[in-house]
């Protein structure tokens, strides 16, 4: 597929096609990094996405981890 260069506002940017963008919602922050002669996007990855999934495997059996209520409800996630 090919698109252009188009002028937004001061900026300029590149209309994706929709097909390509199946799967990501309309909230999906992108990073965007070049290599070369090529734009490379990827989905951005939240720093603390599945921290609690990962500390879980990270953490021996005998130990427990704990979520308090200070995790649930004051952190952003």
């Amino acid at each position: 597929m090919e698109t252009k260069l188009i002028r937004i506002g001061n900026s300029k940017g590149v209309r994706i096609p929709n097909q390509l963008l199946l799967g990501f919602d309309e909230n999906t922050e992108f990073d965007i990094k070049k290599e070369g002669d090529r734009l490379i996007l990827s989905p951005s990855k939240k720093s603390r996405e599945h921290w609690v999934d990962q500390m879980k495997k990270e953490l021996p059996e005998t130990e427990e981890f704990i979520l308090n209520e200070f995790d649930e409800n004051e952190w952003e996630w």
